[in-house]
């Protein structure tokens, strides 16, 4: 059985360093213990964490902790991946693929890509919101709704569909979250993601069904460990130097031009935390939602069956055509599909009755 994992958030939040990490720490977590439960990535997807866990680690290789700092990521992806694992619960015999698929945020803002973005997310039972946390609480978050595109985010998770029968889990996942956890004040990241997302969460909280359906859950990450944010680019004067026009993209107006981080001084080391914590939640959730979810996409599958079938017959209801001969046989067995206009003039030839033909100008649409 596949579940879908619909991750998405801006560019440099770190969506596959999380990835990379979350995977790896919750395999050293059951490798030293009696665990149930074995996840085993697909070829292509080892290779590609495996690659970016050695990209994290040369950040401590490269750069030390004398006052230096430097931008993570300078060439962050603009393209969609799909990380493939196979879950294996050993004493059940039960098996699962798990498909995340990793898109930019920037692709909401972006009206070429609805329809693919839609087909995603009807397919998706858990969302996976990736917060670039600096921009979440620094300036007191005034660049989170340009860098972490908040409006964007809840307007395309609202849209949707929130069944019975079909559970959801949404996962806030704030990242690079160690100055705030040095600093004691991840109580200030939790009341930041419960205020920039609030229409949101009180559109789920006032709607029965939405309500039933969807279990929320915030769970920060440290995804170096020993790396902290410093601040962001500053001018001359000391105010944030940002994109102030859409000279360069629209997805970067407003935000800040760099981010800068340094070593942690007291752990400069590779030592990402708290990182198995969203893979828990994603267990738990099949663990208790498999039958509910299999039922699901068996009547999805009806439903998409019975579409066909009615396309097939009567037509899809989308590109109809009706003969303007009230008399004609056709119009009482109105409903063929769209094949487009030669065959549609031979179509109506044909069928007419009166044996007239029916010019381009006279088809009415339904």
């Amino acid at each position: 059985m596949d579940f879908h994992v619909l991750m998405f958030g801006p560019r440099r939040c770190g969506k596959s360093s999380a990835l990379s990490a979350m995977i790896d720490q919750f395999e050293e977590i059951t490798k030293n213990s009696s665990s149930d439960i074995l996840i085993e990535p697909e070829a292509s997807t080892k290779l590609l964490l495996e690659s970016k866990q050695q990209q994290l680690k040369r950040i401590f290789d490269t750069h030390t902790i004398q006052g230096e700092n430097w931008v993570i990521d300078e060439n962050p992806s603009d393209a969609s991946y799909d990380y493939i694992f196979n879950i294996e619960i050993k004493s059940s015999k039960n098996s699962y693929r798990v498909i995340f698929t990793d898109i930019p945020g920037e692709w909401l803002m972006e009206e070429a890509r609805s329809k693919e973005l839609d087909a995603q997310l009807d397919k998706s039972q858990v969302i996976m919101i990736a917060i670039d946390t600096p921009h979440l609480v620094e300036e007191e978050g005034v660049y989170s709704r340009s860098f972490n595109i908040t409006e964007q985010v809840m307007n395309f998770i609202l849209k949707m569909d929130a069944k019975k029968g079909q559970p959801r889990l949404m996962l806030f996942v704030p990242l690079k979250c160690e100055k705030y956890y040095h600093e004691k004040r991840m109580g200030e990241v939790n009341e930041q993601i419960k205020k920039q997302y609030e229409i949101l969460l009180n559109t789920i909280r006032n709607d029965n069904i939405k309500q039933a359906a969807y279990t929320i859950a915030i769970t920060p990450i440290l995804t170096l460990g020993g790396v902290v944010f410093e601040d962001f680019k500053r001018d001359e004067e000391g105010y944030v130097d940002r994109f102030n026009t859409m000279e360069y993209s629209r997805s970067l107006y407003k935000r800040p031009k760099a981010a800068y981080y340094k070593l942690y001084e007291e752990a400069p080391y590779y030592a990402p935390a708290f990182c198995e914590q969203p893979v828990l939640y994603l267990l738990n959730y099949i663990a208790k939602n498999t039958d509910a979810i299999k039922q699901a996409q068996e009547i999805k599958k009806e439903k998409k069956k019975e579409k066909k079938i009615h396309a097939e017959n009567v037509g899809d209801g989308n590109r109809l055509c009706v003969c303007p001969h009230y008399y004609c046989k056709f119009f009482k067995y109105r409903g063929m599909v769209h094949f487009g206009k030669a065959y549609q003039r031979l179509l109506f030839y044909e069928q007419c009755q009166k044996n007239i033909f029916v010019s381009e100008n006279q088809w009415r649409w339904i």
